[in-house]
């Protein structure tokens, strides 16, 4: 290698090793709607239902179930998206899906997020939940939770 392609090989390297933080992201735990919203709605369970068309009780069976697999490990410059807000985000999202005007209330960021860890991680692992016998016939007395084409449906 001459001196040339050492150079323009460190440069790409170096462009490949930035780490930084959007300044969404990085007030997300602050002004994000997952945690503006969501201790105010489980405290109102007519609310919460409402939102999530599922129960609170209902709610925290399907998180117990998948909180461990959906679980990642905080980063140096970021925290990971907990199971909580994974969850929560998804049922909203897949709930509200349909309605254009709803959408457009997520940010871009939440909106990628979302795609992301639901194609990443939830995908998989509701699978194992939303067919487990007990699970459909004991928590879901307040709403309809299936499985169709890998996705969480919920009404």
């Amino acid at each position: 290698m001459n001196d040339k392609q050492i150079i323009y090989k460190r440069k790409r390297q170096q462009k490949n090793c930035v780490f930084w933080v959007h300044h969404i992201n990085a007030r997300r735990e602050e002004v994000g709607l997952f945690y503006t919203l969501f201790n105010d709605l489980r405290n109102d369970e007519n609310k919460f239902f409402n939102y999530f068309r599922m129960s609170c009780a209902s709610f925290d069976v399907l998180h117990e179930k998948l909180k461990d697999k959906l679980q990642r490990e905080n980063m140096q410059f970021r925290n990971c998206i907990q199971p909580v807000e994974m969850i929560s985000i998804t049922l909203r999202w897949l709930h509200d899906a349909h309605r254009i005007n709803t959408t457009i209330a997520f940010s871009a960021t939440e909106i990628l997020t979302i795609r992301r860890h639901h194609q990443r991680n939830i995908d998989g692992h509701t699978k194992d939940v939303l067919e487990n016998k007990n699970f459909n016939n004991e928590h879901t007395h307040h709403c309809t939770v299936s499985l169709h084409a890998n996705v969480i449906v919920v009404s």
